[in-house]
């Protein structure tokens, strides 16, 4: 089926411009929602990413806290002694 400009006179190619439209709106609803997703996954990476950076901040200053707590064992060669050396190392 031919085309006609808005004076009625004849479109010489062979298109649709709705179905291009249709198209184009697709596409580019389809391209949004992917930007949606990959945005989302980028807010999700930075917050797992903090999280993991606070739980190892926390972790050391366990780590630390454990290795205070077992000073008052150093040079002690009981049994305590001798897991508290185990223990740091």
């Amino acid at each position: 089926m031919g085309r006609l400009y808005g004076d009625s006179t004849p479109f010489p190619f062979d298109t649709d411009y709705l179905e291009l439209v249709r198209g184009a709106v697709t596409c580019s609803v389809k391209l949004l929602l992917a930007q949606h997703t990959i945005d989302e996954a980028r807010t999700a990476t930075s917050a797992a990413e903090a999280a993991r950076t606070a739980e190892r901040a926390r972790l050391d200053r366990v780590g630390e806290a454990v290795r205070k707590a077992l000073l008052i064992f150093e040079g002690v060669n009981d049994r305590e002694g001798r897991v508290a050396d185990r223990t740091r190392a």
